[in-house]
């Protein structure tokens, strides 16, 4: 046998040695408790939950390659993955009141989905961590629905619905939120996060707000209604506001103000703000082919006369 070949015969024997090692973990029928049968796993392994109400707080710790994957009707008190990588956590519903209802810490490569968070002081808690993605989730009634903190390379892909505070990330970098249909849903927060990308999310009666941070990209998202500005951008420099649409803010448009500038607003269109349709209180911002039009004040007004610039737009009221 030459050289190549064995060594494609020794890999070829290693993937299937790894492949039957996995093991699907149950609970309850070999595990009384989901605790258990995380404590048990190895690398590869599924622990599977039956259906049932679980008042269990499970820590999830120092885990390679884990997947935990509820059936209909799971419910949880809490999960916590900490100091682990390459770790699923599917179909639950959580129901812890208190504190977190999934937390992640130290941890790399985690994904959250087909989850519910509901009736608590918060659903998703991440710190510390990287690629942490949660998506095709519910969050229902809760103070804070998902919060990251120096936290990078994640993504926010879920539902908002009765929070007081749909996402705050804060002191990360590179991030993503998209597809995010927000209704009633309180403000969502980026705030000294540079680099994040927050696009494609419809935000009704809710808002968003980035707060001293950099590089930035807001494009394509839909807001309706929004409780106060749709778009604030305070301390904010050198970010893109793009291809936005918001009709009938309760306050205005976008803001910009508190010491940011340079940010570029392209193609952006604002219809009925009560207050301005653009507001600028900041220097050295770009508007281009934007829209502005039939805002109860001005659709254009720049507090800072003439130390902005414009191109191609179409304004209704400014009063420069």
């Amino acid at each position: 046998m030459t050289r190549p070949n064995a060594f494609l015969a020794l890999s070829t024997v290693a993937l299937l040695n790894a492949s039957a090692a996995a093991a699907d973990l149950l609970v309850p029928d070999q595990f009384a408790t989901i605790q258990a049968a995380v404590d048990a796993a190895l690398p590869g392994d599924k622990v599977r939950i039956a259906d049932g109400v679980y008042d269990e707080g499970v820590m999830v710790q120092g885990k390679f390659d884990l997947a935990i994957k509820g059936d209909d009707g799971v419910f949880v008190r809490m999960i916590w993955v900490d100091s682990s990588t390459k770790v699923s956590v599917k179909e639950i519903t959580y129901f812890e009141q208190n504190d977190y209802q999934l937390l992640v810490t130290t941890s790399n490569d985690v994904d959250v989905r087909f989850s519910t968070f509901q009736n608590g002081v918060a659903g998703v808690g991440a710190f510390d961590s990287q690629k942490v993605n949660v998506r095709d989730s519910d969050f229902l009634s809760l103070g804070l629905g998902v919060g990251y903190s120096n936290c990078q390379q994640s993504r926010i892909a879920a539902a908002f619905t009765g929070t007081e505070v749909a996402a705050h990330v804060v002191f990360g970098s590179s991030n993503l939120i998209e597809d995010c249909p927000l209704k009633n849903a309180g403000s969502m927060v980026v705030e000294q996060s540079p680099f994040t990308t927050v696009r494609a999310n419809s935000f009704k009666n809710s808002n968003l707000g980035l707060v001293d941070t950099s590089g930035c990209l807001v494009e394509g998202n839909k807001f309706k209604k929004s409780a106060g500005a749709a778009i604030v951008l305070s301390g904010v420099v050198n970010s893109t506001i793009q291809g936005n649409s918001i009709k009938k803010p309760l306050g205005h448009g976008v803001l910009t103000t508190e010491g940011g500038g340079g940010c570029f607003l392209f193609a952006n269109k604002v219809k009925k703000a009560m207050l301005n349709g653009v507001r600028l209180e900041t220097a050295g911002n770009s508007l281009d082919q934007n829209v502005l039009k039939k805002s109860k004040h001005h659709d254009l007004f720049d507090a800072t006369f003439g130390q902005n610039s414009f191109g191609q737009n179409a304004i209704g009221t400014s009063n420069l």
